[in-house]
């Protein structure tokens, strides 16, 4: 099972996450040491306090030990699993506070792009203070407690960027030059996710109305027939450049059912997978 965050956290109404403004929250869940397979729909600074945190991604595997940050940007799939004492806190955020955020602290962009970064802050005192004031913040609800919460935020994010310019711009800028196409980055990454129309406002987290003007803006065609087609382009690829049982491609392209993806793959190419695959295999 692969777990969307902060989405999850939010559809089961977790007191242990923060809402700052439409855009931004905090998590600070104490979480199980089992190992969970994850996708972020927002962009997020991953704080481990205690204990370590064993990340899994395509390309790479590594551990987050105490007192080390990382900021990582929306759309990326891996494993993570905590150690017994782990304790943390996740903030997620999305483009407009990346946007305010560049108009508020401008700079000379480099071009560099990254959307990853690491940091450790056992020495970085100011970053340590930040980390403590966000943390008794959450113990301590306030009156405009979310207000300061955003202001801290901002004010973690400035200090680690003190740290490592280079670092913390290449990750900024990467958010910021693919703002203008989330939405499909979104949708395309996290096709095998999709069953429905409602799992798009879901994964987007946007109300249907504002969803379904901006996807006609982007794509020019209903969210019915763009996820149909893009079902079947990925079907045709997997089919026709790998091993994979036809199960594991349906349940890959979203579909229920073996026998549900066969029907609609015969009726858009009109050829059922099996016989697709041995005509277009060595093409």
């Amino acid at each position: 099972m692969i777990i969307a965050i902060p989405n999850y956290f939010l559809e089961q109404n977790n007191s242990k996450i923060l809402r700052l403004n439409e855009g931004m929250y905090i998590e600070y869940t104490p979480t199980s040491p089992n190992k969970v397979y994850i996708r972020n729909t927002m962009h997020g600074i991953l704080i481990v306090q205690k204990g370590e945190k064993s990340l899994e991604m395509e390309e790479d595997a590594f551990v987050l030990e105490a007192l080390q940050i990382m900021l990582f940007s929306q759309g990326n799939y891996f494993s993570s699993e905590n150690s017994k004492e782990y304790k943390g806190m996740v903030i997620f955020f999305d483009d407009r506070f990346i946007s305010e955020f560049f108009k508020k602290y401008p700079w000379e962009q480099s071009g560099d792009q990254k959307n990853m970064y690491r940091v450790e802050y056992t020495h970085l005192y100011d970053i340590r203070r930040s980390v403590d004031a966000i943390e008794d913040d959450l113990k301590d609800a306030k009156e405009y407690q979310t207000a300061l919460l955003k202001l801290k935020v901002e004010t973690l994010l400035l200090q680690i960027f003190q740290n490592d310019k280079k670092g913390v711009q290449a990750y900024l800028e990467s958010i910021q030059q693919t703002s203008s196409e989330r939405m499909r980055y979104i949708l395309e990454q996290n096709l095998d996710m999709i069953e429905s129309v409602e799992d798009m406002y879901r994964l987007t987290r946007m109300s249907p109305t504002a969803f379904t003007k901006k996807f006609r803006s982007l794509f020019g065609k209903r969210p019915k027939t763009w996820l149909d087609e893009q079902r079947m382009q990925k079907a045709s690829l997997l089919l026709q450049s790998t091993s994979k049982s036809i199960a594991e491609i349906a349940t890959d392209c979203g579909y229920a059912t073996a026998s549900w993806f066969i029907v609609q793959f015969k009726k858009y190419y009109n050829f059922t997978p099996k016989e697709y695959r041995n005509k277009n295999r060595y093409k």
